[in-house]
């Protein structure tokens, strides 16, 4: 009895060894392992073609939002083709995606809906980063090599300012200057804290200098 009872013992595979099997998995007797379904070699995860879609839906809205601002501006008054507004549209919700979309949780628990309020939240609050920090390096706030130069911010004699002459004349400097707007676009999509940061230091410069 003795014998029977230890070679029942020995024979029964212990539950590390069907974890370390299994990758760390365990299954039940359905043959499912969590999250349910399978996932073959290669094939991409629910929830990552859920991501993506709902990723190239947020750019495809921003760029015919952008379209239909240009529309309104129109080429007679001096609208460019490819204004740089849409690239700098672009490259924020880039750097936006890019870094980290889910901090927390199980991806494959989050629904259409959830992603697309997270990445709309998230590309809207980068996109207004973005020409935030454009605005900052045309008013002069910020400047320097690393930062990029516009023509045309001044108004000749006589000339009123309105919005469509700021939107159309004032434009960057070089190649050099668009491709720096488009780097710092994209920093202030990718890191959430860069632009209110910048902020903070701008206000502890000014309050410097009212004291003084």
């Amino acid at each position: 009895m003795t014998e029977k009872t230890a070679s029942t013992q020995t024979d029964t595979p212990l539950a590390s060894d069907v974890t370390s099997q299994t990758g760390g998995a365990v299954v039940g007797a359905g043959g499912g392992g969590r999250g349910g379904g399978d996932v073959g070699p290669g094939a991409a995860p629910p929830h990552t073609n859920r991501y993506g879609a709902v990723v190239a839906s947020i750019i495809a809205i921003a760029l015919l939002l952008g379209f239909w601002f240009w529309r309104s501006i129109g080429s007679g008054s001096g609208a460019e083709e490819y204004p740089v507004s849409w690239f700098i549209i672009i490259a924020a919700i880039l750097g936006s995606i890019v870094n980290e979309p889910f901090r927390q949780g199980e991806p494959h628990q989050y629904t259409y809906g959830w992603i697309a309020a997270y990445i709309s939240w998230k590309s809207a609050v980068s996109v207004v980063f973005a020409f935030l920090l454009y605005l900052m390096a045309i008013g002069g706030l910020i400047g320097g090599d690393m930062f990029p130069h516009f023509v045309e911010t001044s108004l000749a004699y006589g000339e009123h300012w309105n919005m469509t002459n700021f939107v159309t004349a004032v434009k960057p400097e070089s190649y050099k200057d668009i491709a720096k707007i488009l780097v710092w676009s994209f920093i202030a999509g990718y890191s959430e804290k860069f632009v209110p940061n910048l902020i903070g230091q701008i206000l502890k410069t000014s309050e410097g200098k009212a004291e003084k």
